[in-house]
């Protein structure tokens, strides 16, 4: 089994999202983070939606739902969750264009994609994860505001 946890931030008009994988058969914990421009109006949710895009997509791109039967994906919102499950009833394009992508990669992988909700903060691993991308963004805002200095 391979649990992977999704996490996003939002601040001062950038997203960081990102995964964490966790399994003892690729030797432990690996991080994955990305930071850019926020695109939509949706702030944290945004940066949410794309964690569980960019971990599901790097799944398929590394053929990891061929090597595992079972992949947990982990989220801390309850969107990820509702979007995978078809219960999202939302008018706003951005979600609803989120939502549909997700669905998309979650139907093409060769496994079985089970959902867990973790509270945010309270559980280890997450936690981890939350703080790499914390760290990550203000990071990427720092040097950018050093750049127009």
């Amino acid at each position: 089994m391979l649990k992977v946890y999704t996490d996003g931030s939002y601040k001062n008009g950038f997203v960081s999202y990102g995964f964490l994988l966790s399994s003892p058969v690729l030797g432990g914990e690996q991080i994955v983070a990305k930071v850019s421009k926020a695109t939509t109006e949706l702030q944290n949710v945004e940066a949410e939606l794309k964690a569980a895009l960019y971990a599901l997509n790097y799944v398929k791109q590394e053929k990891l739902d061929e090597k595992f039967p079972v992949i947990v994906l982990c989220s801390d919102i309850d969107i990820i969750k509702k979007a995978l499950s078809g219960k999202v009833n939302s008018q706003n394009p951005e979600v609803v264009k989120y939502v549909e992508e997700l669905k998309n990669i979650a139907k093409s992988l060769k496994c079985r994609l089970c959902l867990e909700k973790v509270r945010g903060h309270e559980n280890h691993v997450h936690n981890k994860l939350d703080i790499h991308l914390r760290r990550k963004i203000n990071r990427y805002i720092a040097e950018r505001t050093q750049a127009y200095a």
